[in-house]
């Protein structure tokens, strides 16, 4: 985790993990493939109601999500849309993926974090009620069709990053400085 520069002096730096994302389409073939830093979100795009998602880890049915789309990322990806959104800030170095739902029908569905050798899918059934999308890292949406099936796996990669500091000191300095994490105002006597 340490480079060394054309001085000598060692260069900290932070291997992030990257997500490869794979949409099957309801025919069965793979109809996109691309590796996101951040993350992928599903989303709703035309019924104004939510509509309906199964997740599944590891080829286990873990919910039926009824929301406006759900987010999973890295923990690179974990401080933007995914914190927004109610999910955790989880340390880059940290091995795992996050799922997040958005604007979720229950108030007991929560984003959940699941280990980096995970397999997760977002399945979109046939009786979805509204029509889907799939952003990678905010960009090149792709159409889903019901009975789609966008697959997320953790690249056998990993992506290093120059830090400011050792492993993941720089990353509590930034949300510190950045989010203002956990901080208040106190309010002056009298």
């Amino acid at each position: 985790r340490v480079l060394r520069a054309s001085a000598g002096a060692p260069v900290p730096c932070i291997l992030r993990s990257l997500l490869y994302v794979t949409v099957q389409g309801a025919g069965g073939s793979v109809t996109q493939a691309r590796w996101v830093l951040n993350e992928a979100v599903v989303f709703r795009v035309t019924a104004p109601a939510s509509t309906r998602l199964e997740l599944v880890v590891d080829e286990h049915l873990v919910n039926v999500l009824r929301a406006d789309g759900v987010i999973v990322s890295t923990p690179t990806g974990s401080t933007a849309y995914s914190t927004a959104a109610g999910g955790p800030m989880v340390v880059p170095s940290t091995p795992c993926i996050i799922i997040t739902p958005v604007a979720s029908r229950a108030l007991s569905c929560r984003s959940i974090v699941v280990a980096d050798t995970s397999a997760v899918e977002i399945r979109i059934p046939h009786t979805t009620r509204s029509l889907c999308r799939l952003s990678f890292d905010g960009k090149l949406d792709a159409d889903l069709e019901p009975g789609a099936v966008v697959r997320f796996t953790t690249s056998a990669w990993l992506l290093p990053t120059v830090s400011a500091g050792p492993l993941d000191l720089d990353w509590y300095n930034r949300i510190n400085m950045k989010l203002f994490w956990n901080k208040r105002t106190e309010q002056l006597p009298g």
